[in-house]
């Protein structure tokens, strides 16, 4: 129709539209529309104002969730499957997992200083599933790879009143969903068919396998946290394992990393099974992850098949962090090196809490300065000292004839490291087996770190404090004052030079990986971390300034 022509009186503008159709369509608009429909007139934006209202709230209450209501998980539920009001499910950016429940005896709030089978003040509350929720939560398991006993087990859990499976479907099934956060720890569906992530582990793997497209949720996540120590009695259990192997949970591990677009993976207590020789190159191939940054913390072995694999899955890893603990991570030295297949893109590469003896090396401490020399993007670099002192015994032979031994390991120390490195961190002490610092121990070291900052031109930080301290101990050497001409070269050259003396204000803010705490729970009871605490490069935390902490 020409509308310069045609008779107006035919025509409806929205305009004269009665306000209970205004209102009907924008209950039928998707919720990033309700702004620009609301502009298109003073009228429309009239009656939106009860639907930014329901903006509003939901986005405060819903922005970051949690399970620590039990009605929180069955609310968004409905919102994500359209059996109420889409707004709140379209606002979770956040959800952060505390404890999954096992009987409708356990639906209370989550105190975080009782168990619920220790609440004896709080009752139990109740919840009714509608007509026709149950089988559109459970379709993609009628659907997929699993099996009929899949979808028998989880009827029988949501009818007995489990809610991990309530949780792994709202997950996967949250539009705008970006980051997740366990505090439950990473345990495979094999073992614990009752877990949140033991549910999640299962959609991923039907994604993967083309089973059913992957759920708006799950592709969309770029950050995951499994087993962030929270402090309370729901991380105690975890804590302070014994070094013998528990359940092996490299099946988890592996489906996080085949999220398509996964960004950020932080993994505490990393356990392999010593008795499983599965392949692994198929079933975690070569740059099929788009993962950037992996933190393992408490890592145990991770055995020669997925170590490869591992390495070789993200297209473009930026940073590799590992952090020791009761676990034993052997062959430090073939990960390393095997993160040749990343230095294209590696920048960062850091061990921490090195000292508890959880890190160890093939025929050295960790690995050696050779297996990470060629990497040129690698800018983060943490070392042991004797490691270094290794490296430099086994080279030997490329003393020059009229080089002296001091001359030798000072031009060995400067140009053993990543040409473009801007931090480095040493750990250890000093050893006497290798070589022969001269004129002394201290001073020949600090006459190589003297030629290290005059030739390494992008550096900008050298950590030295647990060098200067006593081997397993937080006490210094006290024979002397170490490193006192890096200092003031460091002045010079506008390197910052952390030792235990030194107190100038450094000139540099770094920027190092951190693994996930108590804090950056944000639905926990601790509120927001301390303004003045400090972050150490040795234990890969954080914690106030001169606490044990910063060189544990």
């Amino acid at each position: 129709m020409d509308l310069s022509t045609g008779n107006n009186s035919d025509l409806c503008y929205i305009t004269q539209i009665s306000t209970e159709l205004v209102l009907q369509i924008i209950d039928h608009i998707p919720p990033a529309s309700h702004f620009d429909f609301a502009r298109t007139c003073k009228r429309i934006l009239a009656c939106s104002s009860d639907v930014f209202k329901r903006h509003h709230d939901a986005f405060t209450k819903y922005h970051v969730s949690s399970d620590l209501e039990p009605e929180t998980v069955p609310t968004l539920l409905r919102s994500a499957f359209g059996y109420s009001d889409p707004i709140p499910a379209w606002y979770v950016r956040s959800f952060e997992i505390w404890y999954d429940r096992e009987s409708w005896k356990y639906w209370k709030t989550i105190k975080f200083d009782t168990m619920p089978s220790d609440d004896n003040e709080n009752e139990p509350k109740s919840w009714k599933f509608l007509y026709g929720e149950w089988e559109d939560y459970l379709e993609p398991l009628e659907y997929g790879n699993g099996t009929s006993e899949h979808l028998e087990t989880a009827r029988v859990q949501m009818e007995d009143g489990f809610d991990g499976i309530l949780k792994a479907v709202l997950l996967a099934n949250c539009p705008r969903l970006r980051n997740v956060k366990f505090v439950t720890p990473g345990v495979d569906r094999a073992l614990d068919d009752t877990s949140c992530l033991g549910w999640l582990e299962l959609f991923i793997q039907d994604a993967v396998r083309g089973a059913n497209p992957w759920p708006c949720g799950l592709a969309n996540l770029q950050s995951v946290a499994v087993g962030i120590p929270s402090e309370t009695w729901m991380s105690l259990p975890f804590q302070n394992q014994p070094q013998t192997y528990g359940p092996s949970n490299t099946s988890l591990l592996l489906q996080l990393l085949r999220l398509p677009n996964i960004e950020s993976i932080y993994f505490k207590d990393y356990m392999r099974d010593p008795d499983n020789e599965t392949d692994y190159s198929d079933l975690l191939p070569k740059r099929c992850s788009s993962v950037k940054h992996l933190f393992l913390d408490n890592c145990d072995e991770l055995g020669h098949s997925f170590r490869e694999a591992l390495i070789e899955a993200p297209v473009g890893l930026l940073t590799a962090s590992f952090r020791a603990g009761n676990a034993l991570l052997e062959h430090a030295d073939s990960i390393v090196s095997g993160l040749r297949e990343q230095q294209q893109s590696l920048t960062s590469l850091m061990f921490y809490g090195y000292s508890e003896g959880g890190i160890h090396g093939y025929r050295c401490s960790a690995f050696r300065p050779e297996e990470i020399r060629s990497y040129h993007s690698l800018r983060y670099v943490s070392i042991d000292i004797q490691d270094v002192e290794l490296d430099a015994y086994y080279d030997e032979d490329s003393k020059e004839e009229e080089e002296t031994n001091s001359d030798y390991i000072e031009r060995f120390f400067a140009e053993c490291f990543p040409m473009n490195m801007e931090t480095l961190t040493l750990w250890g002490e000093l050893s006497s087996s290798y070589i022969t610092w001269e004129p002394s121990q201290a001073a020949g070291l600090e006459n190589a770190i003297i030629k290290l900052i005059e030739e390494q031109g992008n550096l900008k930080a050298v950590f030295l404090e647990d060098v200067e301290r006593v081997r397993g101990s937080a006490r210094p050497h006290t024979d002397m004052l170490w490193f006192q001409k890096v200092i003031e070269l460091g002045k010079e050259y506008d390197v910052d030079v952390h030792t235990l003396t030194n107190r100038n204000k450094m000139m540099h803010e770094i920027d190092f990986p951190e693994a996930p705490d108590q804090y950056d729970l944000v639905t926990g009871p601790w509120g927001k971390r301390p303004e003045d605490w400090v972050f150490s490069v040795y234990s890969g935390r954080r914690g106030p300034p001169g606490s044990p902490i910063a060189h544990d």
